[in-house]
């Protein structure tokens, strides 16, 4: 999938990253935005949430970590054998939305205490509108310095 989004991305005079900020996230992530919209309208919310968190981490931990974790075993002469860590990421590119992906999770934690673990239409919006905010940060970013990422 992710070759298809860098083609088209290339074919729309988009760069690679703005596209999977973009394209590859919305595609990626509407199976699990559908199936949140049924349940959620079955009135089972802590299942659309549990759906939310639950492919997120795997996301995060199996489909990134595993990936990078297999490649520092058994990748090319990008990995220090020694050490097995790998030099060719950038690691300016992940620290930082993993810092925002972290303070999101706190802030979120925190609401559904203060709330008693009730989740309102007005917090969807503040979430919304946080994303689209790492987004135009993240875009501006890359058309100020596309070398960073």
């Amino acid at each position: 999938m992710s070759l298809s989004v860098e083609k088209l991305a290339g074919w729309i005079g988009m760069s690679e990253t703005v596209a999977g900020l973009t394209i590859s996230a919305a595609g990626t992530s509407f199976p699990n935005i559908l199936a949140s919209m049924i349940v959620a309208r079955q009135g089972l919310g802590n299942m659309a949430v549990g759906n939310a968190f639950g492919s997120n981490v795997f996301n995060v931990f199996v489909g990134l970590g595993l990936p990078w974790f297999l490649y520092c075993f058994l990748g090319d002469e990008e990995v220090h054998h020694d050490t097995h860590t790998y030099h060719g990421l950038n690691k300016e590119g992940v620290v930082f939305p993993t810092l925002v992906l972290l303070i999101l999770l706190v802030l979120f934690v925190i609401l559904l205490i203060s709330t008693g673990m009730k989740l309102y239409k007005s917090h969807a919006y503040i979430f919304i509108m946080l994303y689209i905010a790492f987004l135009v940060w993240a875009i501006g970013w890359e058309c100020a310095s596309p070398s960073w990422f």
